[in-house]
């Protein structure tokens, strides 16, 4: 299980001109099925953005988009409903807090025990990953056109 696997309607996927053909919206949601769950899920990519150091609320979001390339926009909800749970669980905490124009900022900053389990977790993907990768050769497939191994 790759961090608490999120449903696809909490996260909007979209390619870089909308949504592809053929995708179909999930409770309003664009969604590419498989794909935004597992290792795209919302607390992956969060303890992704805090590996690099602690940061806000939109920090996130634009951090989460950046490193999925562009094909992961968190709702602000999403957001604050995974940092909760990631707290709860001892994996992120409040690093700061500023009050910006008014309004109250927080800074999250990755645990250690939130760098173990990112750290697992990404482990278990490239494992999971390199199994794929094998099979498929053994499938006859070898590389995809344009990539390389």
């Amino acid at each position: 299980m790759c961090l608490s696997p999120v449903a696809p309607a909490l996260v909007t996927l979209v390619g870089r001109h909308g949504p592809a053909p053929g995708n179909t919206p999930v409770d309003g949601v664009w969604s590419r099925s498989w794909r935004a769950t597992g290792c795209r899920s919302p607390p992956f990519l969060i303890l992704t953005a805090l590996a690099s150091g602690p940061r806000h609320g939109y920090g996130l979001v634009a951090e989460v988009e950046r490193i999925s390339q562009g094909e992961v926009r968190l709702r602000v909800g999403t957001l604050y409903g995974a940092l909760d749970r990631l707290a709860a669980e001892g994996l992120v905490e409040v690093a700061s807090e500023e009050v910006v124009d008014s309004r109250l900022r927080r800074n999250y900053a990755l645990t250690e025990q939130g760098a173990h389990r990112l750290e697992e977790e990404a482990r278990r993907a490239r494992r999971q990953a390199e199994t794929a990768l094998r099979r498929l050769k053994s499938f006859g497939t070898g590389t995809l056109p344009g990539t390389a191994t």
